[in-house]
């Protein structure tokens, strides 16, 4: 196949429309780019190029469904983030998770920047547990605690020892 040829089969596959764009991008007129959609030999290249197109979106489509079944399969806990700041949506939360997960990020880490992202703008409280820390750095809890302590972050342990009985049952 000739440069030109090949030229206009990356059009072809790349350009919105087959007559006037790809045509352009390819360099040539509508007239020649139709000839080469009359020729055999070009003809099968590009029903064999336009397949390995078909095939690629077939498993992107795959990989993106199964990167985003936690959308669905979590959908309760986009929610409940969504519900403690007022004015935003659950398909705001749902964008932000979804963009993390897009960029290789799990699905906690993705939930927890979504709550600092709204915690930060609406300036509002946001607590977040050990385990929060350990998912959006990818680590144990004893790793995010020891992170944690050398930026002096000081985490607080609520626990229910004997002393916090009593002063329960005294109350």
């Amino acid at each position: 196949m000739t440069p030109k040829k090949q030229k206009a089969l990356v059009a072809l596959l790349t350009q919105p429309t087959k007559e006037k764009a790809a045509a352009a991008a390819a360099g040539i007129t509508s007239k020649t780019l139709r000839g080469y959609l009359d020729d055999p030999e070009f003809q099968a290249e590009y029903k064999k190029a336009f397949a390995g197109l078909v095939e690629d979106a077939n498993v992107y489509c795959e990989e993106c469904s199964k990167r985003h079944l936690p959308l669905w399969e979590r959908a309760d806990e986009i929610e409940a983030v969504a519900v403690r700041f007022p004015g935003v949506s659950v398909g705001q939360i749902q964008e932000i998770v979804r963009s993390g997960l897009d960029h290789g990020f799990s699905f906690e880490t993705a939930l927890v920047g979504a709550r600092l992202a709204y915690a930060m703008q609406t300036g509002q409280e946001e607590l977040f547990s050990l385990d929060d820390v350990a998912a959006a750095l990818g680590c144990t809890k004893e790793e995010a605690a020891a992170e944690m302590e050398r930026h002096g972050i000081q985490g607080m342990t609520i626990s229910t020892l004997p002393g916090f009985e009593w002063l329960l049952g005294k109350m």
